[in-house]
């Protein structure tokens, strides 16, 4: 069962979904990187993990280039986590936009629902923009299992950090925002 805010919501929300992960402490460089690609991408609707850094980063761009932006929280919809998120929150409930989780009210979030929500994001998404990562985090995490259910896993060429298991997976090299556009629309 899923849970979500507003209650009358566009289903056309979830038609094309890319799901943009990383660290949740968010370089310069990496700010740099996700404002030029977000600034170029059209018909594409955002889901992130409503965290600090990456996930924040993502959500604000979103509501700025006025793309839709699906947060996937790993707590009930009623949490705000991490709390000072709570003006993203409030901006992000809107006819475009939607908070979504797999646990009712009331629900605080426990270690494991941070992974339960990284896969409900994957499993929501077209594909996954990896920003930047730490080795041996959820990010990494993510993008195992988006290789496992075979979602395309993107990184921008000049990527701070890209840990080596991510690497591994062989993810897909992107030059720009219209790179991305170009091969989204090729799935």
């Amino acid at each position: 069962m899923l849970y979500y805010k507003p209650i009358d919501f566009n289903p056309g929300i979830f038609h094309n979904c890319l799901a943009v992960v990383g660290s949740r402490v968010i370089s310069k460089q990496s700010q740099l990187i996700m404002n030029n690609i977000f600034k170029t991408l059209k018909d594409i609707t955002i889901v992130s993990g409503f965290m600090s850094g990456v996930d924040t980063y993502a959500h604000q761009l979103a509501l700025y280039y006025k793309l839709p932006t699906i947060a996937v929280l790993p707590c009930g919809i009623d949490r705000v986590v991490p709390a000072q998120n709570i003006d993203l929150y409030k901006n992000l409930i809107g006819s475009k936009n939607l908070i979504l989780s797999e646990y009712p009210n009331y629900t605080y979030p426990k270690k494991w629902m941070f992974l339960k929500r990284d896969e409900l994001i994957v499993d929501i998404s077209n594909a996954v923009l990896v920003i930047e990562a730490r080795p041996n985090s959820g990010t990494v995490f993510t993008s195992t299992y988006a290789a496992v259910v075979n979602k395309p896993i993107f990184i921008p060429r000049y990527s701070p950090n890209i840990p080596k298991e991510i690497v591994a997976i062989a993810p897909i090299s992107i030059e720009s925002g219209e790179h991305l556009m170009q091969l989204l629309s090729a799935l």
